[in-house]
């Protein structure tokens, strides 16, 4: 039996890119609970108090949300971040033309084997569909007929 003990040694994690959160709000998570509290009880009082309309255009409002975050997300999609998390550079590409996992960086070298590059590959002007037959496993290409 092998008695040799190796050594683990993790990298830093990622540098934040979006700055440091305020310090009122690094530990305010507490703050949910009494925030849907109030909601509720908002809702009460002005279905109680108020006019029916505001209750139903602030229900109507919300019930619109996940419109509203389905077309943004539609007409404003996300876009590839480019940005190494070692040096900064505009620079990160996928590590294989042929995954859709791994990311290296052109300039200093930074990769991660189980990052997602699936954003890099829907960007490229290459088909989608023979990298995910060949990451399925499935040995039919697009082009041949189905086999019943």
């Amino acid at each position: 039996m092998n008695s040799q003990v190796r050594k683990v040694v993790l990298d830093d994690a990622p540098k934040s890119r979006g700055g440091p959160l305020p310090a009122w709000l690094e530990h305010a998570s507490w703050l949910v609970g009494p925030l849907l509290l109030g909601a509720v009880l908002l809702g009460v009082y002005l279905l109680r108090q108020g006019s029916e309309a505001l209750f139903t255009g602030i229900l109507a409002a919300a019930a619109s949300l996940p419109l509203l975050w389905l077309l943004v997300s539609i007409f404003a999609p996300a876009k590839t971040d480019r940005t190494c998390p070692d040096c900064g550079a505009e620079s990160v590409a996928p590590a294989s033309e042929h995954r859709s996992t791994g990311l290296r960086c052109e300039s200093c070298g930074w990769s991660d084997a189980s990052a997602s590059a699936w954003k890099h590959a829907e960007e490229g002007d290459r088909p989608l569909e023979p990298l995910v037959l060949r990451e399925r496993g499935d040995s039919t290409s697009p082009d041949s007929p189905p086999q019943v």
